[in-house]
């Protein structure tokens, strides 16, 4: 089943493939001609082969940033409005809640399995947090859409389970774990510090 999004890409793509097909068929032809300085049809060919190119170029940019935006509101939607989400965001703060109760350690490795569940709610969350970061990483999201409505979400988040963090970075073999979502924290840290730096003046 199709999702909207990869119903609109599928009305797109014709649309460009055709224009693909005219900023070749321009190329070919202004390529295979002989060049004679005075002759007009030739330029004409060879300036809408350029300009053809500059609108494919520029239509195929628009589609990609509208596609990215769409992206990460259909994803953020999905986390306002799906039940186990919403349940994921409660037993995060649950599972906080039990961590600043016991030693990290302890928190972190119990067998105990209140302890546990309590544990990986919160890993499950930084889990999102990751994904958002590897599809911001990879262009599947729109950077800037994301930090709009995701940023304080993430900082709170990232804040106070950063003994989680720090704990699952100290295993051996572990310390890449989260690194998307820990440069994503740093570099959305210094984008909040820029917009505040240009509010303040």
């Amino acid at each position: 089943m199709l999702t909207a999004q990869e119903r609109r890409i599928l009305y797109e793509l014709p649309a460009i493939y055709i224009i693909y097909g005219l900023i070749y068929l321009g190329i070919y032809m202004a390529g295979s001609a002989t060049w004679d300085w005075g002759s007009v049809p030739q330029w004409i060919t060879a300036i809408v082969a350029v300009i053809a190119v500059a609108v494919a170029g520029t239509g195929i940019a628009v589609q990609w940033w509208l596609a990215r935006k769409r992206a990460a509101i259909d994803f953020f939607l999905k986390t306002e409005a799906d039940k186990y989400l919403l349940d994921a965001y409660d037993e995060f703060y649950k599972g906080i809640t039990k961590m600043k109760s016991l030693p990290i350690n302890e928190f972190c490795t119990s067998q105990n399995e209140e302890v546990r569940a309590c544990y990986f709610a919160v890993r499950k969350y930084l889990n999102i947090h990751e994904l958002i970061a590897v599809g911001i990483k990879n262009g599947m999201f729109h950077n800037r859409t994301c930090y709009d409505f995701w940023s304080g979400v993430l900082f709170r988040q990232v804040e106070v389970a950063r003994p989680v963090l720090d704990h699952v970075h100290s295993r051996p073999g572990r310390e890449a774990t989260y690194i998307e979502l820990e440069r994503l924290y740093k570099s959305w840290k210094g984008l909040e510090g820029r917009l505040t730096n240009r509010r303040t003046y």
